[in-house]
């Protein structure tokens, strides 16, 4: 109480004098130098927990020495005549921890917590900056990323669109040619030209709004054109059976019929009228009136075939038919008129049927595919040669021969029961849908060429960054 009661006496002056520079440099004496913000906690510490308790014990201390004298006597505290500095401040720090909330009261304590708020102020006024500086710093940041980002994604939308419109002008440009190729092919047959120009723009459009992504949605494109070229020639001609053929295996020496269209002629049962029913059915001249003649509609129906490798896969190995010589070596054109009494002639079931047979070459090419010239004992070895004196004088090169379209009559029929057979003039229908399937399907692998040389580039900076 005696302390509480010294620096409660103690005027403003005498507690400026003790504290001038705050406590600050009362614990570090002179030197002026600035306290991190972890020596400042600890001063505030000091200042709000110990020295409220400890500046009093002091003064007490202090006091005491003057009364017995300076130096201190040394010797036991508690023996008369001695008297021990640390163990009287101990034992004067224990008693006025009881004292503690009235110590907080006088002037001196008073000044230590001014102190210490003017710092809590100071401090949270700088926290709230540095706070203030981190959110200006990260909504800066964030909108330099926003803009980086819109940056980026217009600069990508920027290549997306000068990529498809590389893509658009190098497609009207094909159109442009193909269009050219179809009219100089048909111009005898103005109709024709008309009809095929209109399946290649079907297709053409299959084609644009394709998805390249995987190889799987490539090859349902592909089966999708083969579809839709062979129906077209069911309903385009007197054909019962129209068939993409691929060369498959290792050495390119079997030709496998992979999908087909076929048409049929279906009889639609007709109902007598009323009047005849209610007239008995007779003629006038009292005889039975013949019934109403069913209607022929025709049905077209598509399927996919045997995979290659299937035991019952429609396949013809090299030399096999007179498809392999006229077809593919010699890339001409067949057209059998009786396919009963034709020698050479394959037939899968092993059973001869009679009827037409037609086939043509497909390639996947912007060319037409000529017909050789050449004896057909010569024709590989002539083929040969011409390739390799092609690329030494720097000609084009022969279209590369994907398969052939076959196709027949065996269930072709007229409303009078009579045969129909597909003629000479049907040939330059089947080899224009054979050039407008071959360009398609070339021009679907390379978009899926172009996609994935595309979806390498975007993976390869993804890894970069």
């Amino acid at each position: 109480m005696a302390a509480a009661a010294l620096l409660g006496r103690l005027g403003g002056e005498e507690v400026e004098a003790m504290m001038a520079g705050g406590t600050s440099s009362l614990l570090t004496g002179a030197s002026s130098h600035a306290l991190s913000e972890e020596e400042t906690d600890s001063l505030n510490y000091v200042e709000e927990c110990i020295l409220p308790t400890l500046m009093p014990a002091l003064v007490e201390l202090g006091l005491r020495v003057e009364e017995r004298g300076f130096p201190p006597v040394p010797g036991k505290h508690g023996a008369e005549g001695s008297f021990n500095p640390i163990r009287f401040l101990a034992q004067q720090l224990v008693r006025m921890k009881a004292q503690e909330q009235e110590l907080r009261k006088v002037k001196y304590c008073e000044r230590l917590h001014e102190f210490s708020a003017l710092r809590a102020a100071d401090r949270s006024a700088k926290l709230e900056a540095i706070r203030k500086a981190q959110e200006s710093a990260r909504a800066e940041r964030e909108l330099a990323e926003e803009l980086a980002a819109r940056a980026q994604q217009e600069e990508a939308l920027q290549e997306k669109a000068r990529i498809e419109k590389i893509i658009s002008d190098l497609r009207e440009t094909e159109q442009a040619e193909a269009k050219s190729v179809i009219s100089e092919m048909l111009k005898e047959d103005s109709l024709l030209q008309s009809e095929v120009l209109q399946l290649w723009t079907r297709c053409d459009e299959r084609v644009r709004d394709t998805d390249f992504s995987s190889k799987e949605r490539v090859s349902e494109l592909e089966d999708e054109l083969k579809f839709t070229v062979c129906e077209w020639l069911c309903m385009n001609s007197v054909a019962s059976y129209v068939a993409v053929a691929e060369l498959k295996g290792s050495l390119r020496d079997d030709l496998v019929h992979t999908v087909a269209a076929c048409s049929k002629d279906v009889e639609i049962p007709v109902e007598a009228p009323p009047e005849a029913a209610e007239e008995g059915g007779e003629g006038s001249d009292g005889e039975q009136a013949p019934p109403p003649k069913p209607m022929r509609k025709r049905v077209f129906d598509r399927f996919r075939l045997m995979s290659y490798g299937e035991e019952t896969a429609y396949v013809l190995h090299k030399g096999q038919g007179l498809t392999w010589k006229r077809v593919l070596q010699r890339r001409d054109s067949l057209l059998v008129p009786d396919t009963k009494f034709t020698d050479g002639l394959l037939f899968f079931d092993g059973e001869k049927r009679q009827g037409t047979y037609m086939s043509v070459p497909l390639a996947k090419s912007r060319q037409i595919v000529q017909a050789s010239e050449a004896p057909e004992e010569e024709e590989e070895e002539e083929e040969e040669e011409e390739e390799e004196q092609g690329k030494q004088a720097g000609k084009p090169e022969l279209p590369f021969l994907h398969g052939a379209i076959c196709a027949d009559t065996f269930e072709s029929f007229g409303e009078d029961g009579e045969r129909l057979e597909l003629g000479e003039k049907d040939i330059l229908k089947f080899r224009g849908a054979s050039y407008v399937l071959g360009e398609q399907l070339l021009a679907a692998e390379v978009r899926f060429k172009h996609a994935e040389r595309q979806s390498g580039l975007k993976e390869l900076d993804e890894k970069i960054k």
